[in-house]
């Protein structure tokens, strides 16, 4: 007697989860259907992305460059301060902020842009500017090994090369619209 009762429950629960999937099935062949699992996928994707993002960022803050940290490319012996700004792959845009970025402290200004060698030699020959140098970083190994997380983010480093101040934060006023590296 236990044994048919057990067979006539696996018996039910089997037509069951088939009724439920031809249900699935009909469903999911409807246009509504499919706007609103196609709407559930694209709200995962950009919450999953959000995420994503803020642990990236977060990784990002975690390796930040110490203060007094020696970065050998930057070591220029003239005396000067530097200021080094990292920018993204922007082209026109880089030239339009470096334009517009000027300070009346006497430092050598070093804008390092994602870009080829001839493209940077480019924009600086463009520009022309006393005290600025354009360097290439199409690879953007000095930009991970300065964090530039955000761009435009600024360093301010000293003769010998040793970083005295960074940009903490982004800022909106400051943006040159490249975007972020990543």
């Amino acid at each position: 007697m236990q044994t048919s009762a057990n067979a006539r429950l696996r018996a039910l629960c089997v037509a069951e989860i088939c009724l439920c999937g031809l249900l699935l099935w009909v469903v999911a062949a409807t246009p509504e259907a499919r706007r609103v699992v196609s709407d559930a996928k694209y709200r995962a994707q950009f919450v999953f992305s959000d995420w994503a993002h803020r642990v990236r960022s977060f990784a990002y803050q975690r390796r930040e460059l110490p203060i007094g940290s020696r970065v050998e490319e930057f070591q220029i012996s003239d005396n000067k301060l530097i200021r080094v700004t990292a920018l993204g792959m922007c082209g026109k845009r880089c030239i339009d902020f470096i334009r517009n970025d000027t300070g009346s402290e006497a430092m050598k200004r070093i804008y390092l842009v994602m870009t080829s060698e001839d493209e940077a030699k480019r924009i600086e020959r463009q520009l022309s500017l006393p005290d600025v140098s354009v360097y290439a970083d199409s690879e953007g190994k000095l930009h991970k090994r300065l964090n530039a997380y955000f761009v435009p983010r600024w360093f301010l480093f000293g003769p010998n090369g040793a970083l005295l101040s960074k940009q903490s934060e982004g800022s909106a006023l400051g943006n040159c619209g490249c975007g972020g590296v990543r």
